[in-house]
């Protein structure tokens, strides 16, 4: 499995696992943590909702130091409308400010990461 750097939101590091080749999976934490949300409510929300919770996946990934982590991830597929379910108040949590300009970062970034994707596969065809 490799890795893409995607973007970085307030210090995190937005990334996608690439396995294969082919299978793209984004894990949420970094982007939870960008935002400022909890990532236990939204791997709740994920898991709960019929169509995310069908793809949602736990990756075991080894660290530098070898340690397994487990990193709840969402196919790419689905990012952006998860991000897009993102609210503004969430049970336990303060009203979080500047979120739709870190939602619009979000967008903007994997806007971006999707049609250079897409142009790099179109030219190789």
């Amino acid at each position: 499995m490799t890795t893409e750097l995607i973007t970085t939101i307030n210090t995190k590091e937005i990334i996608v696992y690439i396995n294969n080749g082919v299978q793209k999976f984004v894990p949420i934490t970094p982007i939870c943590e960008a935002i400022g949300i909890l990532v236990s409510y939204q791997v709740e929300r994920i898991e709960d909702d019929a169509l995310l919770g069908a793809d949602f996946i736990q990756l075991s990934v080894a660290d530098e130091n070898e340690t397994i982590n487990i990193i709840p991830c969402l196919p790419i597929k689905y990012i952006l409308g998860w991000i897009g379910s993102i609210v503004t108040t969430v049970p336990g949590e303060d009203y979080i400010e500047n979120l739709d300009i870190y939602k619009e970062a979000c967008y903007d970034a994997f806007y971006n990461y999707l049609t250079q994707t897409a142009v790099f596969y179109q030219e190789k065809a």
